[in-house]
């Protein structure tokens, strides 16, 4: 049990990209470009720096399993963020996104939020 833990977590420390199917076509998206994915029902729509947005057919759920630890959060029930991409926090504790998008974050998780933007700078 503890190796199976220790292999995800090296999975997880050494994931660089991930794949992303849409309709016929298979894309690879850095990681590190993805500014934020959003969902409405069950499809999530991707959007990263240099990429047009990709709409799958995955709901939000599978892709905060997949980029924990790697510096996103989920910060309602339709939105996750990569935190090194928010360029803002306004005072009514939207965030404003490198790409201009603007998200308001639920009440339980916008403390959570701001600690963990103060934590990586």
């Amino acid at each position: 049990m503890h190796s199976e833990n220790t292999q995800k977590m090296d999975t997880i420390k050494f994931l660089r990209f991930i794949e992303v199917r849409h309709g016929n076509k298979r894309e690879f998206l850095p990681i590190a470009k993805i500014l934020h994915i959003d969902a409405s029902s069950n499809y999530t729509t991707i959007h990263a720096d240099g990429y047009q947005p990709v709409m799958v057919a995955k709901v939000l759920k599978k892709y905060q399993q997949l980029l924990e630890g790697h510096g996103f959060m989920r910060i309602n029930n339709s939105v996750l963020i990569n935190l090194s991409r928010v360029r803002e926090i306004n005072h009514d504790g939207s965030v404003v996104m490198e790409n201009e998008s603007m998200f308001f974050p639920s009440r339980r998780r916008k403390s959570e939020m701001k600690t963990m933007l103060l934590a990586i700078g």
